[in-house]
């Protein structure tokens, strides 16, 4: 009995120490995910602001009336693709520590890592 009880101590330890060392891990991964996220934001801004403004475009009746448009920017794909390997568990944990709301509308795991993503833009 009194081994058995040891035993199921040690185990508990165990899962412990394991748990503590994913989110050690966990928290790493999204650190470096998240640098490279800024860093790519730091090399857009840099080569936007070298830039070479184009000569100004003669203006007519049509292009002025056509609105111009910004692409948006896709998060990068090393943060998204770091962000999919982790756990839809790992994911929801991750959304409930950084103050977002539980995705209830999320049916795959992209829906989770987009509100994720979200979450960390913020």
């Amino acid at each position: 009995e009194q081994r058995r009880l040891e035993h199921a101590r040690h185990e508990a330890a165990r899962r412990q120490a394991q748990k503590a060392a994913a989110v050690k891990d966990l928290e790493e991964r999204l650190a470096k995910a998240e640098a490279a996220r800024e860093q790519q934001r730091r090399l857009r801004t840099d080569v936007e602001a070298a830039a070479v403004e184009p000569a100004p475009a003669p203006v007519d009746a049509k292009s002025a009336a056509e609105p111009v448009v910004e692409p948006t920017r896709a998060p990068t794909r090393p943060a998204r693709d770091a962000l999919r390997e982790l756990s839809i568990k790992q994911l929801r944990n991750i959304l409930a520590a950084r103050g977002g709301a539980p995705c209830t509308t999320c049916k795959e795991k992209d829906d989770l890592v987009a509100a994720v993503m979200a979450v960390l833009d913020d």
